[in-house]
């Protein structure tokens, strides 16, 4: 068994070691938490902040700067019944940009970024769709409260 085990592993490496893969880096720029158990349970995010270089904990109203060590081990399991589910990483290169690649959105709807020439027209037309909904549920809220 250990040398299937091993013969599994050098496999495994080989699908990964190829040139393609290696070409592009990518770092950890947030993580989404379940503390729980299946079925059950509560989640929270962790969202590393660039220009302070700090991690902060994002649990529901409250947001509280965290250390990495703590991160890590609420992410990886085995240490209480929280463990990581969702993992989200960024092109360093997109990040040394700064904002200039944020999202910004106007009241036309109309999405500005750098990403928006790579989404086909037809979604962009439902999310401006959604956003103009979302835009009159506002107002029609603002206006009977």
């Amino acid at each position: 068994m250990k040398e299937q085990v091993e013969k599994l592993k050098q496999e495994i490496k080989a699908i990964y070691d190829v040139p393609e893969l290696k070409n592009h880096q990518y770092v950890l720029h947030s993580i989404l938490v379940h503390d729980g158990q299946a079925g059950s349970g509560h989640y929270y995010a962790y969202i590393y902040e660039w220009d302070s270089k700090i991690w902060r904990k994002y649990n529901d109203i409250h947001v509280t700067e965290v250390d990495a060590a703590e991160v890590m081990e609420n992410s990886v399991g085995g240490m209480g019944q929280q463990s990581a589910y969702c993992l989200f990483y960024v092109d360093p290169n997109v990040i040394a940009k700064g904002n200039k690649l944020m999202r910004q959105y106007s009241m036309a709807n109309e999405t500005t970024d750098a990403y928006s020439d790579f989404i086909p027209e037809h979604l962009k037309d439902e999310v401006n769709k959604d956003n103009t909904k979302m835009m009159l549920e506002i107002v029609e809220y603002q206006i009977s409260s």
